[in-house]
């Protein structure tokens, strides 16, 4: 079972990996450049993070993978707590890679801080559809106890937050649209 809100807004394995695909070899740059040393810190923050959003993903899709509906999750403080904790490292990389283009900016290296922009937009595009999948959820999971609303809350609101930050690139713009479609 794929998690949607929409045909077009998905959250997988496979989408979270295409975007990690984008994200990674721009940690790779920053590593190599002549910032590594004031950057080195947040890179590898940077991958461990990753890593655990992939296990997110991961963890949702083998909890959810035999079932018709949501409702029929018996543990749902897992299934929320995989959302929290995913959105929360999502937002973690983004605002690493935030402090990387500053650097990147600081010390004149313009081309570098862009492709640092461009993979904060795409971790931003992936931050708001995790975040519409997460609230597409809430109402199938059987019960919600007040801890994990709160949690919910917390994680998805900080979530989509800093998404907007990055709502002038086209890629936030598509998610927004795939995600939180307009009337025609």
């Amino acid at each position: 079972m794929r998690l949607c809100l929409t045909r077009e807004c998905c959250v997988d394995e496979d989408e979270v990996s295409r975007v990690l695909n984008r994200v990674s070899p721009v940690l790779l740059a920053v590593s190599r450049s002549k910032l590594r040393e004031d950057v080195s810190r947040d890179v590898e923050a940077s991958r461990n993070a990753l890593v655990k959003v992939l296990g997110g993903a991961r963890a949702l899709r083998s909890r959810v993978k035999n079932l018709k509906s949501l409702r029929e999750v018996d543990d749902v403080e897992t299934i929320v707590n995989t959302f929290v904790n995913t959105l929360n490292r999502v937002v973690e990389v983004r605002n690493l890679l935030q402090r990387m283009k500053e650097v990147a900016e600081d010390s004149g290296e313009q081309e570098l801080a862009q492709r640092i922009r461009e993979a904060m937009a795409y971790l931003s595009a992936l931050a708001i559809e995790f975040s519409a999948v997460a609230l597409r959820a809430i109402h199938e999971l059987k019960e919600l106890g007040r801890d994990d609303c709160g949690k919910l809350a917390s994680a998805i609101g900080t979530a989509i937050f800093a998404a907007l930050l990055d709502a002038d690139t086209e890629v936030v713009r598509q998610a927004l649209a795939k995600c939180f479609p307009g009337a025609p």
